[in-house]
C-alpha cells in the first residue's frame, strides 16, 4: 500500500519462523563464509563447529540488518 506522499510503503502480514540476518566470516581481508542466523550466539557456534582451526586463531563476523 503506498502512503500518502507515494514515497511511504506499508505492508500488513505475518512472520512465519525465525527472522534471520545475514552473517559473514572474514580473515585477513578474504571472506570465509556467508551463512544466515537468528542471532550472534547462534552464529558463533555454528562457526565454532564448522571452522574450528579459523575459530580458535579469531575472524571477524559481520552481520546486515537488511
Amino acid at each position: 500500500m503506498i502512503g500518502k506522499n507515494k514515497t511511504d510503503e506499508s505492508v500488513n502480514g505475518v512472520v512465519i519462523g525465525e527472522v534471520t540476518f545475514p552473517y559473514q566470516f572474514w580473515k585477513d581481508n578474504n571472506c570465509i563464509c556467508r551463512m544466515s542466523f537468528s542471532s550472534d550466539t547462534e552464529a558463533i557456534k555454528w562457526f565454532e563447529l564448522e571452522y574450528p582451526a579459523e575459530f580458535k586463531t579469531g575472524v571477524e563476523m559481520r552481520v546486515f540488518d537488511v
